[in-house]
């Protein structure tokens, strides 16, 4: 790799420890879904620290405030690069150095299209577009507070039940939000002569919507859930 200037480094370190953050989520989710698989344990720990494995959803709360702060700190710091001038190939040295990481969310990274509408699309050749779909809808899944017995899958009632999910789609959006915006002005250091000029860079979310919902229903087909939009209950 190419020798980075300290602004160049900043950004770059950045994002190298926001999808290291995201990873570790990605780790937590696999973790807790053998957990509930596999093991049929009520936590999952690592040094000391233990976690039940119904509460994951603090965990991702917490993973997702992190990203937000360090989401916001990339995009600031990425205007502030833009803004001081730099040249092309500058810029495209850097987007290079990004796309060459090893981490999945970011790894062969292409910039994101924009439509005539304030929507940045991402590139289905994207291998980090195909790690950020399988990312959240794992998370969703082990996140959930299901749980598998006596072969079985069983839901807690009431707020045990409501509120994870609830907080899950909450948080879950989040980060698709604020990865999207980051991701997409990481893609603003190629040149955009293809893009469309003059509109707001806004994430792809109706994909995802979609996804989610798809995953929802898939989960409701046994009976356990009854689905409307925003509400969640037990099947009596």
């Amino acid at each position: 790799m190419e020798e980075l200037s300290a602004d160049q480094r900043l950004i770059f370190n950045a994002v190298r420890d926001t999808t290291r953050i995201l990873v570790l989520g990605w780790v937590a989710a696999i973790a807790v879904l053998a957990a509930k698989l596999l093991g049929g344990k009520d936590t999952i720990g690592y040094s000391g620290i233990e976690l039940n494995v119904r509460h994951a959803w603090v965990l991702l709360a917490v993973i997702s405030l992190m990203h937000v702060f360090k989401g916001l700190f990339i995009v600031r710091h990425l205007q502030e690069h833009s803004w001081g001038g730099t040249t092309a190939e500058e810029d495209e040295k850097l987007f290079k150095a990004i796309r060459a990481e090893g981490n999945p969310l970011v790894h062969g990274l292409r910039p994101r299209r924009l439509t005539a509408r304030p929507v940045a699309r991402m590139d289905p050749a994207d291998p980090s577009y195909w790690a950020a779909y399988l990312f959240q809808i794992m998370t969703f899944v082990a996140v959930l507070p299901w749980a598998y017995e006596r072969g079985h899958v069983t839901w807690p009632d009431g707020t045990a039940l409501w509120l994870p999910v609830l907080a899950t789609l909450v948080f879950l959006g989040l980060n698709w939000q604020i990865g999207s915006r980051w991701l997409a002005a990481v893609g603003d250091l190629q040149p955009r002569s293809a893009q469309v000029q003059g509109r707001p860079v806004a994430p792809v979310v109706r994909g995802f919507g979609m996804v989610l919902a798809l995953v929802v229903f898939a989960i409701s087909l046994p009976g356990r859930i009854i689905l409307f939009p925003f509400l969640f209950r037990p099947v009596s």
